[in-house]
């Protein structure tokens, strides 16, 4: 069941729930419902909530899992900070979980360095949630700017088999690496130096990061309590067979190729959300 709008949640069923409110990329919110609808739409409600929602209202006993998009994570502390994210925070640590994406993954650090040295683009500080207890520093790559595709790309990331051993799936079944949809993410910074965090993968291009002694890492997981918080700095919500063909390397030249990328990207999030104990 796809449910789009804002309003109250009932006793029909478990949701996932996309938030949706200032801040929020339209793209990235479509391409959540998408690939959402398409891994759990018969197991799962799917809905869109607001800041008034999370605040006030009895989400936390139906939600299976709360997305955080991609878009501008300012408007998310304008909206959300206080109430709403002391809520979020105890329905993860009471065993919920939260998925952020790009700007949700920067909001889920307890700091975040964005485009810093850059006029009028700088957004530095510290963030409530602190889901992982260090920084993410972006953009990783040149050019970012806003309701935009410059500085977007597809990024290759390798993905860590090591942190997805206990799964359901084989580790040995997953790509060795995936292509997803890049723009404006960070990585996050010496994420391998804390406690109950996994690098789910790691960029292959360095891109801005200098202070790493390997690959920086662009996919985490971190155990709250008894919850479970995976971020993710790229955009692997994003269909492959529906990204802009002058952003994609020269590796995807025929449609076979995308075929066979897009199974890989399927294949990632479904190890990420076993990871994060979610079945269809």
């Amino acid at each position: 069941m796809l449910v789009t709008d804002a309003c109250s949640l009932s006793d029909d069923g478990r949701y996932i729930l996309v938030y949706s409110g200032p801040g929020t990329s339209p793209n990235s919110v479509h391409h959540i419902f998408a690939t959402i609808k398409t891994m759990f739409g018969q197991t799962y409600n799917i809905r869109s909530v607001d800041a008034r929602l999370l605040r006030l209202e009895s989400w936390e006993k139906y939600c299976a899992m709360l997305v955080m998009p991609g878009g501008r994570d300012l408007p998310y502390c304008e909206e959300l900070d206080g109430k709403a994210n002391d809520r979020i925070r105890h329905y993860v640590e009471q065993g919920g979980r939260y998925l952020g994406i790009c700007a949700g993954a920067y909001y889920g650090c307890a700091t975040i360095e964005f485009e810093k040295g850059r006029p009028y683009m700088e957004v530095c500080g510290s963030r409530e949630l602190g889901f992982f207890p260090g920084l993410s520093r972006g953009s990783m790559f040149p050019g970012f700017v806003y309701n935009t595709e410059h500085g977007a790309r597809a990024v290759e990331m390798q993905i860590c088999e090591e942190a997805f051993r206990g799964n359901q799936m084989d580790p040995a079944d997953l790509p060795e690496t995936v292509t997803t949809y890049y723009n404006g993410g960070g990585y996050f910074a010496h994420a391998d130096r804390y406690e109950g965090v996994d690098i789910l993968a790691r960029f292959m291009d360095r891109g801005i990061c200098t202070d790493e002694t390997s690959c920086p890492a662009a996919a985490i997981y971190c155990q709250r309590g008894f919850g479970h918080v995976v971020l993710i700095s790229t955009h692997p919500e994003y269909s492959i067979l529906s990204i802009d063909g002058r952003l994609l390397p020269t590796m995807f030249t025929t449609t076979e190729d995308r075929l066979m990328y897009e199974a890989k990207r399927k294949s990632f999030l479904q190890a990420v959300f076993q990871k994060m104990n979610l079945y269809p």
